[in-house]
């Protein structure tokens, strides 16, 4: 037998589990190094997922090489479109990534540190015409010092016929308060911020339902909740 004929047909198998049956007719180097990066990736979610370095990384595949960074970007690109809807959804980043494993990171999205404190109060949600939504609240400084505080408007969609992430960033203001000072902050939410990409129709489309608003100073941290059914 060649040399590396062997191996070649193990990469083919491998390649074979992964789905992707049209690399057979590949060079070897082709098809190891496709499957270099699914390997990379796998070690990645795994590692991050657990916080833990993965103890056998052959369990996965051997065949990881160095390369610059920019191909490796160019490899991780092919594999997403090689990903189905789902896996796609699971390979989200950030912190919708850590809230649908349910890891809680040292600090999240958002998170910021003050010399003082804000309180949020009397959300308001109300329907606009043109498919709008508006979202208002006040926020006071109770604090004793002056302060920047940074509102995050979150959407939650209740129940989606898709996966989703639990809920996506949407509007976010900085302002400024003395002490004591109160303040009322507005956010203007269009169709598209409840909308979620259509694979099959190539477009965004908004699935009639309820929507939960949430309101905090980071993604961990959220001070108020309401709930919305646009009828757009």
């Amino acid at each position: 037998m060649l040399p590396g004929v062997e191996k070649n047909a193990t990469v083919h198998k491998l390649l074979e589990a992964k789905n992707i049956p049209y690399m057979k007719g590949h060079s070897q180097r082709q098809n190891r190094r496709l499957l270099s990066t699914l390997v990379v990736v796998q070690l990645f979610i795994a590692c991050t997922a657990s916080y833990e370095p993965v103890e056998k990384a052959a369990d996965f595949e051997p065949f990881i090489p160095v390369v610059p960074g920019e191909i490796a970007q160019q490899r991780a690109d092919s594999l997403v479109q090689l990903m189905s809807f789902e896996e796609k959804v699971e390979f989200v980043k950030g912190y919708r990534w850590y809230e649908r494993k349910k890891v809680t990171p040292l600090f999240p999205f958002g998170h910021g540190l003050s010399y003082t404190s804000f309180q949020y109060s009397d959300l308001k949600l109300k329907e606009l015409p043109g498919d709008k939504v508006e979202v208002s609240l006040r926020v006071s400084n109770t604090g004793d010092k002056k302060g920047k505080e940074t509102i995050q408007l979150y959407v939650s969609d209740f129940k989606s016929s898709v996966p989703r992430p639990l809920k996506e960033l949407k509007g976010f203001k900085k302002m400024e308060l003395a002490v004591g000072e109160e303040k009322r902050v507005s956010f203007l939410l269009l169709k598209k911020d409840f909308s979620f990409w259509d694979p099959g129709k190539r477009s965004w489309f908004f699935e009639k339902g309820d929507f939960n608003i949430l309101v905090g100073s980071s993604s961990a941290d959220i001070r108020l909740t309401g709930r919305i059914s646009p009828g757009f």
